[in-house]
């Protein structure tokens, strides 16, 4: 997916949020977001883990707001729409109890008569929804006159029009989407241009002049050439939230 230069507002990107709406918001209050003009980028992983998921995985479907799959997201579409059962033990394993709510407790959520398989396709609609909301990639022309790349785990090599249509690939998607071999050599030390893996990374990232990943938990932004990864929630209680100008300034 690539998106059109914002003449109208601002352009922000965000580090995985996992369900923390309250935080969210604090962090669009603090910015003086504009939701008339300003657009939010997430870098994926809004669901699982936090509290308000009911309230917060709409999120994809707003006007201004854009997220790219997340492992989580990943899991769920994976599990809800295959009825595959081990995508339901990652998802329900990483943090996915809210499921339940929806499952097990009719009163707060239906009217008489409910049954469990009404709440079971229920999930399914919102998979769907993801699914069909959350691209594996995402491009955005900026006003400054550079474009910025969003994955959730690990870069393509190359986002240019002719190399993003090589992503629907199973392997692709799934290391885009899910990559922990580039968790384990981050943390190692033994790469420092992270690009997922199969990919011919000699002339580095091509098409973009900076990519922006959440997956990984950084205490802050962690720079890799073209590459920052921002997700900083879990490991500091609070997302990173940068604007493009401030991106392209740290990759230069």
């Amino acid at each position: 997916m690539e998106l059109p230069v914002n003449s109208a507002g601002r352009d922000f990107f965000i580090g995985d949020i996992h369900d923390h709406r309250t935080v969210l918001q604090q962090e669009l209050t603090r910015i003086n977001f504009n939701t008339k003009s300003d657009r939010l980028f997430l870098t994926g992983d809004f669901t699982c883990k936090g509290p308000d998921f009911e309230k917060l995985w709409h999120i994809c479907r707003m006007p201004w707001a854009w997220s790219v799959m997340g492992n989580h997201e990943f899991w769920l579409t994976e599990w809800l729409m295959l009825d595959s059962d081990s995508y339901k033990e990652l998802y329900l394993g990483s943090g996915g109890a809210w499921v339940w709510d929806i499952l097990d407790t009719p009163s707060r959520t239906c009217s008489p008569g409910y049954h469990p398989l009404d709440g079971y396709a229920r999930l399914q609609r919102i998979a769907l929804t993801i699914a069909k909301s959350c691209p594996a990639c995402i491009v955005v022309n900026t006003r400054c006159g550079h474009k910025i790349g969003v994955t959730h785990a690990a870069a393509p090599a190359n986002f240019s029009p002719d190399g993003l249509r090589h992503l629907p690939t199973p392997t692709i998607f799934h290391e885009i989407c899910e990559s922990f071999t580039q968790y384990q050599s981050l943390r190692s030390g033994t790469i420092r241009r992270p690009i997922a893996l199969g990919f011919d990374t000699r002339n580095g990232i091509l098409g973009v002049d900076a990519v922006v990943h959440g997956h990984i938990n950084v205490t802050g932004v962690e720079v890799f050439g073209k590459q920052l990864f921002i997700d900083t929630l879990e490991t500091t209680g609070r997302p990173t939230i940068l604007s493009a100008e401030e991106i392209i300034e740290m990759t230069s």
